[in-house]
């Protein structure tokens, strides 16, 4: 306790001289110097957040509450030749904050090299993009695809050559309604509104935006409860604020919050599996699993009740949501049976579950170094004590952790799916059954590989429903992921300041309507 007081006292010193220096910076008409200010509680350090990144940079398209496209950079797109082909308009008068006119050419460079890079499904299919015009860029693909304009939402604006090899942003020079201006020693990047922004409708009170990396989320917690800083949890959605710091903010009047809706889905916590080696390789251990977790009983449990149980890793809701699955439910009575279709004796908690040959069951868990997978680790560790399972822990947090999942070195491992929607999950799937770098593939046999090309192929929604719906009966049948609970996404903030809301766009911090209270 006393070393995590001495950190907050020193962060919060830093804090204090970090307003100070700024205030003399600010040119607002309108507020107090402090006032013009917002400082965002960020658990990743300003470079690596792509939602700190969303301020400075447009997306080529964006996302309405449904998931369906809007005009940002592209302010239109025509299909043709039976989804084979796209025209796009690029929007006039757009200049990058260094000045540099958006010209047809640099959208060009930005679809032929983002898509792969933001896991877009049109990189697949992508054949050749032409330049038409100042303000017309024709996409040409090698076989239909339904949804271009969609998958432009995932896809930064950025100067061509913007991007490192690993696909990192090289410099922060963009379009968006802020500018990079600062970065210091103490972890505080700075940004400046964006007098030129292009968009009129767009309405912010906020002048400038300091962006704290603080990597300790109690530390980030008190920054917030001081007053020091002014928002937590817009940003690196499932870090930055643990679910015991969200039942306890949420108790005070000290802040206000705003919460994503409970049928959002945005990212479904799961157990995924190695399928293609070990002992997970034998679908009736993973189906097993499947029905091991009181889904209702976890969340409650460990999580205070905050996200909401799950046992489906997608959205039905959603146009190309699964209609043929029922939620995986909690059964000991179907485990057992599970267990005993792969040739396991089923142990309790004295003595242990074996194979025919009599190996009792050990299973690597990787987990990540949030509080919530910690939590979540030792709660599937005591609960597979109990039937004689014995799961070691064993942390991604460091380079020999990380070798082990992209080698497939594992027997499970904790992850966050981002469904939103089914095509812009694909790339995360994997069309291959290949090891990836954030692990092995979901595509777990040719049935589904041919299931999502077709998908991707598709020329009209009701054959694009078809085709996924196999998809999600594929991932059914195999159990290569086990759903737990959905992610909901929760931001506390300082009551002086009221409009904050929740972008479609999971990546995106949308400060449009955030103001001062009058």
């Amino acid at each position: 306790m006393k070393r995590l007081a001495a950190i907050a006292l020193c962060f919060m010193m830093l804090m204090l001289s970090a307003c100070s220096n700024s205030a003399s910076g600010n040119n607002s008409p309108e507020n107090s110097p402090r006032d013009a200010v917002l400082n965002i509680a960020g658990a990743r350090e300003y470079g690596s957040s792509r939602e700190g990144a969303s301020l400075v940079f447009d997306t080529l398209t964006g996302l309405d509450e449904n998931y369906r496209a809007t005009p940002l950079i592209i302010t239109e797109w025509r299909p043709g030749n039976d989804f084979m082909q796209y025209d796009l308009t690029v929007r006039d008068g757009i200049k990058f904050h260094d000045g540099t006119e958006l010209t047809s050419d640099i959208v060009k460079w930005n679809i032929e090299n983002g898509g792969a890079i933001n896991y877009c499904g049109y990189s697949y299919l992508i054949d050749k993009v032409e330049v038409i015009d100042d303000s017309h860029v024709r996409v040409n693909f090698t076989a239909p695809y339904l949804y271009f304009d969609r998958d432009l939402a995932l896809v930064p604006c950025i100067k061509p050559g913007g991007y490192t090899k690993e696909g990192k942003f090289k410099d922060f020079v963009g379009t968006g309604p802020f500018k990079f201006e600062s970065k210091n020693e103490g972890d505080v990047t700075v940004l400046i509104r964006n007098k030129d922004y292009w968009d009129s409708e767009y309405k912010t009170d906020i002048e400038k935006v300091q962006w704290y990396y603080i990597k300790d989320a109690q530390t980030r917690k008190l920054a917030l409860e001081s007053g020091e800083v002014d928002v937590l949890g817009i940003s690196e959605h499932g870090i930055s604020i643990p679910y015991t710091a969200i039942d306890e903010l949420s108790k005070k009047d000290d802040f206000d919050f705003v919460k994503e809706d409970d049928g959002a889905y945005t990212s479904t916590a799961s157990i995924n599996t190695n399928w293609k080696k070990g002992k997970m390789s034998d679908v009736n251990l993973r189906r097993a699993f499947e029905t091991v977790f009181d889904r209702e009983a976890l969340v409650k449990d460990i999580f205070l009740d905050i996200p909401k149980a799950c046992g489906q890793i997608y959205n039905p809701k959603f146009d190309d949501g699964p209609k043929n699955e029922k939620a995986f439910a909690y059964s000991e009575t179907d485990f057992k049976a599970n267990l005993e279709k792969a040739g396991y004796t089923v142990g309790d908690s004295s003595t242990p579950t074996t194979d025919k040959s009599g190996e009792a069951i050990i299973l690597r868990l990787l987990v990540g170094d949030t509080e919530s997978e910690k939590d979540l680790a030792v709660y599937i560790q005591e609960l597979c004590k109990k039937w004689g399972i014995t799961i070691n822990i064993e942390s991604m947090g460091n380079a020999s952790g990380k070798q082990m999942l992209q080698d497939g070195d594992y027997d499970l491992v904790i992850g966050h799916p981002w469904f939103v929607p089914l095509v812009t999950s694909l790339n995360y799937m994997g069309l291959s059954s290949d090891y990836m770098d954030e692990g092995l593939g979901f595509c777990v046999n040719d049935e589904m590989k041919k299931a999502g090309e077709a998908y991707i192929a598709s020329d009209n929604p009701e054959e694009a429903l078809k085709y996924s719906n196999e998809i999600w009966k594929i991932q059914y049948d195999q159990a290569v992921s086990i759903p737990l609970y959905v992610n909901l996404r929760y931001a506390f903030y300082n009551r002086k300041f009221e409009g904050f809301h929740f972008d479609s766009d999971v990546f995106k911090i949308d400060l449009n309507g955030v103001k001062y209270r009058s």
